[in-house]
């Protein structure tokens, strides 16, 4: 006899999310960490990952400094 199979549900970050200050955290803080972290794990400067994407690396570090939205 097989237990029926669980779906758990990926954890997703909600507009509501609260950050590890404990302070609610806005979506540009969630897309700037998370670009910054995947873009460190894969060993990139911001200058190759902005010619990888199309982007200038301003525009892309304005991203991780949270002052900038992608659209």
């Amino acid at each position: 006899m097989t237990s029926p199979r669980r779906h758990i549900a990926p954890r997703r970050s909600t507009p509501g999310a609260v950050g590890k200050s404990g302070v609610p955290e806005s979506r540009a803080d969630r897309v700037g960490r998370l670009l910054r972290t995947v873009r460190c794990r894969a060993g990139l400067s911001l200058r190759e990952l902005a010619e990888r994407i199309g982007t200038s690396h301003a525009t892309l570090s304005a991203y991780e400094q949270r002052r900038k939205l992608p659209s």
